[in-house]
């Protein structure tokens, strides 16, 4: 496969395994199928970051915290060691915002609070003691450009995204770089995934096991690979219309699911995603 011959991304699985020994590795930007967008199940999306070695994800679906409040359930009710940060992505006039650590009785409130004023957004979760930042902030979706990154408003805030995986050039992501450094903001990377097999190619490094203290003591590190991946992009728009999606997401067991789903989606990130000792065999 390209990926996997690809020098760069031979570079990503090292710094991927190394990060993983040294500290701990979150993606910070996933969707499930509480969002319109997606269609992944939370107990096979758990399982599939689980086997790749990831700390924890943020579950951060758009305008609601049903998923992550689900997801969370699911792992302390199996007693899974798998940490999951409720989340959620919140559609402003100028872009996406992203909140951290949202407190369970704000589940009525998050979706009042999508498709709101910028500053309405910033300020309520704020002052509910959330770790706030902006999502791709120089992505070609963000049109109205004056304020997600004017310098100003960007030190209101807790972080900056500077990896995004679903940015169409890697160039919107130095320049995320380029403004986090800029500001001195605290930098995370996330898959924004939408589909299983975009999973595993962005991740955020703590040197500590509280990301969210990281993400305020900007110890963290953003890390990421492009997959450019065009068919996801074409599938965001109707993930729910596709059969094969419809048949996947069945109402059947968890345990069915997981035997549905983790043949084809493991095989294919394993052969990605595996361990040094398969890149030492190719060299």
């Amino acid at each position: 496969m390209f990926y996997k011959m690809n020098p760069k991304f031979k570079s990503y699985i090292r710094r991927f395994n190394s990060d993983k020994k040294n500290g701990y590795v979150y993606d910070m930007h996933v969707h499930t199928k509480y969002s319109r967008c997606s269609s992944m199940e939370l107990e096979v999306l758990i399982s599939l970051y689980k086997k790749l070695g990831f700390t924890g994800v943020a579950i951060t679906d758009h305008g609601t915290i049903q998923g992550a409040l689900k997801a969370k359930e699911y792992v302390e009710k199996n007693n899974i060691d798998f940490e999951i940060i409720i989340g959620a992505e919140l559609s402003t006039q100028y872009g996406h915002i992203l909140a951290y650590d949202i407190d369970p009785t704000l589940v009525n409130e998050v979706p009042k609070y999508h498709h709101r004023d910028i500053d309405d957004v910033v300020d309520f979760f704020k002052s509910k003691g959330c770790v706030v930042g902006i999502a791709h902030p120089y992505t070609f979706r963000v049109r109205k450009l004056n304020k997600i990154r004017d310098d100003n408003f960007i030190k209101k805030l807790d972080f900056v995204e500077t990896f995004n995986r679903r940015n169409m050039i890697d160039y919107c992501n130095k320049l995320a770089l380029k403004k986090a450094i800029k500001c001195n903001m605290a930098m995370t990377s996330g898959g924004d995934v939408h589909f299983y097999p975009e999973i595993g190619y962005a991740y955020t490094f703590s040197p500590i096991k509280d990301i969210l203290k990281a993400i305020k003591e900007k110890k963290t590190f953003p890390n990421g690979f492009m997959k450019r991946d065009l068919i996801s992009f074409a599938r965001s728009g109707f993930t729910k219309r596709i059969p094969e999606v419809k048949r996947l997401n069945k109402e059947v067991k968890p345990e069915k699911k997981l035997e549905i789903k983790k043949s084809k989606m493991i095989k294919e990130l394993k052969k990605n995603l595996n361990t040094e000792e398969k890149i030492k065999a190719e060299n």
